[in-house]
């Protein structure tokens, strides 16, 4: 489970979902909420408090159309796996499989809610029905693309602090 993974992202405010499960068309700052990941913290401490757990979108700081910067750093603390996340998009969705029950993986493993996270770059979700939300259409024959840079690391304990540092 990823309940102990740490997670770090430069993201000042998030965009609250409404009953049918999209972005009401706000932005909220994350400071005293559990999707605060600022300052590195376990991803399980204040799951509970998002509902079934993370399916939300952060706004990332410093977007600039086409510039790559630095958005997230994910850790494993037991085997010291970790990754760094680099992106030209405005938002990251933090998923962490929810509603998975006895999902057959590879080689017979059974995978149940919260086995997995996926940190996905993105423009925010609803973008064509929020104007402040950076809409972008993509008209028939027109290739979208995007950016992201995906790094691995292996991290000692004694180097942790290092790999949050800002």
């Amino acid at each position: 489970a990823v309940h102990d993974h740490v997670l770090k992202v430069a993201a000042d405010h998030y965009t609250p979902k409404g009953e049918d499960g999209l972005p009401t068309g706000d932005l909220v700052a994350v400071e005293g909420t559990p999707f605060d990941f600022r300052r590195a913290k376990r991803v399980g401490a204040e799951m509970a408090a998002a509902g079934r757990g993370y399916a939300h979108n952060l706004c990332l700081r410093d977007f600039q159309p086409g510039h790559v910067r630095p958005v997230a750093w994910l850790l494993d603390p037991g085997s010291g796996r970790a990754l760094t996340l680099k992106t030209d998009q405005p938002g990251l969705q933090v998923f962490t499989a929810n509603s998975w029950a006895n999902i057959e993986g590879k080689d017979g493993a059974i995978y149940q809610a919260h086995n997995g996270l996926a940190l996905e770059t993105q423009l925010y979700p609803n973008t064509p029905n929020v104007p402040a939300f950076f809409p972008r259409l993509v008209p028939a024959g027109e290739i979208y693309r995007h950016r992201m840079v995906v790094g691995f690391h292996a991290v000692r304990p004694a180097e942790i602090d290092d790999f949050f540092a800002d």
